[in-house]
């Protein structure tokens, strides 16, 4: 069985100040898989299965990465729907944020 190729798009990003004086940018992804399920591939139980939306696909949250490739850390979050990922972005840093695509 062939596996499907891994795509990660970045479709929002936005800068914030840590603490009101250290420049920060977070991030969003938009992935076609599970990050977690996909992490954790052959060490499933019974019965999970992926958490993907009706499009098979799954946004994540990550700080000061230039790349989804050159993240340092995992996702600080995963939503299946991009203004839900954007509002707790917010919520977290305490923020509105200017998001760009």
């Amino acid at each position: 069985m062939r596996m499907k190729e891994k795509i990660e798009i970045k479709v929002a990003e936005a800068n914030w100040l840590y603490g009101n004086v250290k420049p920060m940018t977070l991030q969003i992804y938009k992935l076609n898989y599970d990050f977690w399920f996909d992490m954790d591939e052959g060490f499933h139980e019974e019965g999970v299965t992926e958490e993907l939306n009706e499009n098979g696909e799954q946004y994540v949250i990550l700080n000061n990465c230039p790349t989804f490739i050159e993240r340092t850390d995992f996702p600080f979050h995963i939503s299946l729907d991009l203004e839900e990922a954007k509002n707790y972005a917010e919520k977290t840093v305490e923020q509105k944020l200017n998001w760009r695509s």
